[in-house]
């Protein structure tokens, strides 16, 4: 999910011209203020605008647009849901942007939907201690102990 487009800036910045990055959101609001702040947000650093400005955004939930991708037509998915457990709640101080946040769980199906879509990896950021990870379908957990995230990877 795109969410305030962090990952998907960095992952467009990393990418450069040798791919792109297609976000989801299915929030109204959020996607709303993603899509002018992908269009008018620029800075002294060209190589971060152009990257802002290779990010297709789409007003879409992921398992609706899983379901219907045609088999192995990304290289990468990239999870980053909205976690229910919020790392530094109080230091992050971002209810306003939780409350129009949609909460879809990313389930096993969901899972198995982006592996026939993806040729080579699936990727979820979430918390170190998800349940998701413990669902055998990875192949590496990236993380460290204390840290508040983690990196399941499945490689197809």
């Amino acid at each position: 999910t795109f969410g305030q487009g962090r990952d998907s800036v960095i992952l467009s910045w990393y990418l450069r011209k040798r791919g792109e990055v297609i976000s989801l959101e299915r929030s109204r609001p959020l996607y709303e203020v993603g899509k002018e702040g992908l269009a008018a947000l620029s800075g002294q650093d060209g190589e971060m605008t152009e990257a802002l400005r290779r990010i297709q955004l789409l007003h879409a939930d992921f398992r609706g647009f899983l379901e219907t991708a045609a088999p192995n037509s990304f290289d990468v998915i990239y999870f980053d849901p909205m976690f229910r457990y919020p790392v530094k709640r109080k230091e992050n101080n971002m209810e306003g942007f939780r409350s129009a946040a949609v909460y879809d769980p990313l389930t096993e199906d969901v899972l198995q939907f982006a592996m026939r879509a993806a040729r080579k990896k699936v990727i979820v950021k979430e918390r170190p201690f998800s349940a998701l990870f413990r669902t055998g379908l990875f192949t590496e957990i990236h993380g460290k102990r204390g840290q508040t995230t983690a990196y399941g990877v499945i490689k197809l």
